[in-house]
């Protein structure tokens, strides 16, 4: 099946309705008696291809907006500020608003009466499963992007943990239970907080955070510019979508709004923006991928262009690759060549001496004969991923590897096949 059927089929596959669910119940409730109105007759359902998402009982057009939450039903820096949660820090503490919203979240989740119950109620109990949380021994067999994706964000997670953990008062109790604090917060209930924090946290405006907030307890080391969502969060990215996030004043009230550009059909799945993502990136930051990716590609590691073609720099040209960076962003998409692979690929290949290389470059000049050899060297890259990644197939299929992790190499396989047989 295409791109545009595979569109087609998960938009239309049918879903299952999951309103009726005591969690989805409680969150409506909560938020309808905190001022929120579903404007667009949102239902949470859940459908084959993405899981739990939301449709839209009305149909959505152009500029229509999907959803409109109140600006006191978002956990933002505002929301920290505001309460007593800065008095679990020594005074002069610097957290980042990664750090500071994931162990709000871990508190909120510990009391027993806290405001915000029934959103906690709606997450999920256990993180969703992130590469960042393999071991480093499993870390190591991935493809080298993946690997060092997971490799970064498993960096950011312990970062994050070690900044939370020495800032934490030693003489903080717990108001609702007396427990100290390495007893409330540890490294497993963290973990769930940050990776929840990763996955759902939706950009806002950090003026507007600010210009909410108590400034008297400034312990941010960078802006504050995540946000936690209630019932926003529920809904799935595609990489088709566009969407428009952004605070507004409706009726003398601040409110989070989302705004479709596109439009949606009646009882269909309404997907939002995340930003224009990779499967790489949706796989390490949020736990999914989206088979079609429009920004998917395969990545070339400038080693293997020498390996693999048996290419060689001379001084002046290894000199100009370093000089305008073309050893950097080098893949192979549905489009062909990166701008830098392609231009790395003639500086390495030309034999005729060209004397202005940066002119050929820059102008898209290329000699005819090296464009209608373009196609046979991104070949020969290609069939060399597709060979070491059916390798790295086997073993992590060995040793039963998470299944989204083999099912997206998998599918980077088969893009890589599809690849090849379009440089044929």
């Amino acid at each position: 099946m295409g791109r545009t059927g595979r569109k087609r089929a998960h938009k239309n596959a049918p879903s299952q309705a999951l309103d009726h669910h005591e969690s989805a119940v409680n969150l409506r409730r909560f938020m309808s008696r905190n001022g929120f109105n579903d404007e667009s007759d949102l239902k949470l359902r859940n459908f084959p291809q993405t899981g739990r998402g939301v449709a839209a009982w009305r149909p959505l057009h152009e500029n229509d907006v999907i959803i409109r939450v109140p600006f006191h039903l978002l956990i933002t820096y505002a929301t920290l500020t505001s309460s007593n949660f800065p008095r679990l820090f020594v005074p002069t503490s610097k957290l980042t608003i990664h750090d500071l919203l994931a162990a709000f979240l871990v508190l909120q989740r510990h009391k027993t009466n806290s405001f915000w119950s029934d959103y906690i109620d709606s997450l999920p109990p256990e993180p969703p499963w992130l590469p960042a949380l393999l071991s480093e021994e499993r870390t190591e067999l991935l493809p080298v992007d993946l690997k060092l994706a997971a490799k970064k964000s498993r960096r950011s997670l312990e970062e994050s943990w070690s900044r939370l953990a020495r800032s934490i008062r030693s003489d903080w109790t717990c108001g609702c239970c007396g427990k100290n604090a390495d007893r409330v917060i540890d490294l497993h209930s963290f973990i769930w907080g940050y990776v929840l924090v990763n996955t759902r946290a939706v950009y806002v405006d950090p003026e507007t955070i600010r210009g909410e907030c108590d400034r008297a307890t400034d312990i941010l080391s960078d802006e504050p510019c995540m946000a936690l969502c209630p019932f926003l969060d529920m809904f799935n990215h595609s990489d088709d979508a566009a969407t428009r996030a952004e605070f507004v004043r409706h009726e003398g009230q601040l409110f989070y709004q989302l705004t479709t550009l596109t439009g949606s059909k009646k009882y269909r799945q309404v997907f939002i923006s995340y930003g224009g993502h990779d499967n790489v990136k949706l796989l390490t930051e949020y736990g999914f991928f989206i088979p079609g990716n429009c920004y998917d590609s395969v990545p070339i590691q400038v080693e293997e262009v020498f390996q693999v073609l048996k290419l060689v720099l001379d001084n002046s040209r290894y000199k100009f690759v370093q000089k305008h960076g073309l050893n950097k962003s080098l893949f192979i998409s549905e489009a062909g060549a990166s701008f830098n692979l392609k231009a790395l690929l003639f500086v390495a290949s030309d034999t005729s001496e060209t004397k202005n290389l940066a002119s050929v470059v820059y102008n898209d000049s290329y000699p005819e004969s090296f464009v209608k050899s373009t196609g046979r060297m991104c070949h020969k890259l290609l069939y060399f991923h597709a060979e070491k990644l059916q390798s790295v197939l086997k073993i992590l299929q060995d040793l039963e590897l998470d299944s989204l992790v083999i099912d997206f190499l998998r599918y980077r396989l088969d893009l890589m096949k599809k690849l090849c047989d379009n440089k044929q």
